[in-house]
Parts: structure tokens; sequence; C-alpha cells
């Protein structure tokens, strides 16, 4: 019996490794802390990936000054935003959602209420406001809708 379980744990951790070696999409990731506040803790934090011989810049992380996250997504190899970010409150609830292309927020954006309820939602075409967004009160109740 305790040779069966051996040479179990050995098939599961040699498949387990062998499944993780992606030769063709494999590279090493690092962050590097950019900015930090004068209380020593991180403001902003940089994630890059190496492929073959060039750093690419992949995500930026921002913090408030007590710690907690403020803000995250995805970037271009130069810095721009580009795909989902998240922003949040202080106490860790989602502040607001949207996605960028190139650094100009496309597509659709929420932003909600610290108590979870949405405060605004519509959709982003090149920077600017597109289509009908909706309003809300802390409470739920729809203000008003406009259309851009």
């Amino acid at each position: 019996m305790r040779r069966l379980f051996n040479f179990l744990c050995v098939a599961f951790i040699s498949i387990a490794l062998f499944s993780n070696c992606n030769t063709e999409e494999s590279y090493e990731t690092f962050s590097k802390i950019e900015k930090t506040y004068s209380n020593g803790k991180k403001h902003v934090v940089l994630h890059y990936q190496m492929r073959e011989d060039t750093v690419y810049q992949v995500k930026k992380e921002y913090f408030y000054d007590s710690g907690e996250k403020l803000m995250e997504g995805p970037v271009t190899p130069d810095g721009k935003r580009n795909g989902h970010w998240k922003a949040y409150f202080q106490n860790g609830k989602i502040k607001s959602e949207g996605s960028f292309e190139n650094d100009k927020a496309s597509g659709k954006r929420t932003v909600y209420y610290d108590n979870g309820q949405k405060r605004y939602e519509g959709k982003y075409k090149n920077g600017k406001r597109s289509g009908s967004w909706h309003f809300w009160d802390k409470n739920g109740k729809l203000l008003k809708t406009e259309s851009y």
C-alpha cells in the first residue's frame, strides 16, 4: 500500500511539473516598486515579463498610502493602459471597472458606491462616452439615463 502511495505521489508531481512546462510561452516575470510614499509604503508597482532578450511592462498597480490597492490593470510594453482595469475603495470593495485601448477608455464602464450599489454605467468609444448611460442613487433607484 505504501509503495502504491509513493508511486501515485511521484506520478502526480511529474504530471504537474510537465503540464507547467510550456516551452512556447514560458516568460520570466518580475515586479519593481516604481514609487513610494513618504511613509515608505509602495505607491506604484510595475510588473514586467522577460521575453527572449527583451523586457516588457505588462501590468501596473497603484496603492493607497495605507497599503491597500487603489487600482490595477494591464499595460502595453510602453506603459499605456490596455485591457480591463479595476479601482478599489480603501476597504477593498470595487470602486470602478472598465477597459482601455492604448490609454483611452473603451467599452463598458461601471462605477460603484462604497456600499456596492452601482453609481453609473455606460460605454466608451475612443475615450468618449457613447450610447446610453444610466445613473443610480445609493439605494439603487434609477435617477436618470443620458444618451451620448
